[in-house]
């Protein structure tokens, strides 16, 4: 008997050494963080950033030239906010659990 899709794909994950799930700027937008938009989280966390350098988004933060120690500033300040103190998202957490399957 064949297995079904699921199964297969499930079987397949089981006897991988890993996997890489990608899924670009979609899975930020649906945690509610997105690089492009000039919202309240980006004002209020990167807003000196925004009035010295007219950024429109952190995205923009990354092309605009700026002095190196300023770069890594507004890089060390962006890691800060969004991957040393948010905790895994449930999206995330789903993710993970996917994989342990």
């Amino acid at each position: 008997m064949k297995m079904n899709v699921y199964q297969e794909i499930s079987q397949i994950i089981k006897e991988a050494d890993g996997i890489l799930i990608g899924a670009s700027n979609g899975l930020s937008i649906a945690e509610g963080y997105n690089i492009f938009a000039d919202d309240a989280w980006f004002q209020e966390n990167m807003g000196d950033f925004r009035e010295k350098y007219g950024l429109r988004c952190v995205l923009h933060g990354f092309s605009v030239p700026m002095k190196v120690e300023e770069k890594w500033a507004f890089v060390s300040r962006l890691v800060k906010a969004k991957a040393m103190q948010d905790g895994p998202s449930e999206i995330m957490k789903n993710i993970y659990a996917l994989e342990r399957v």
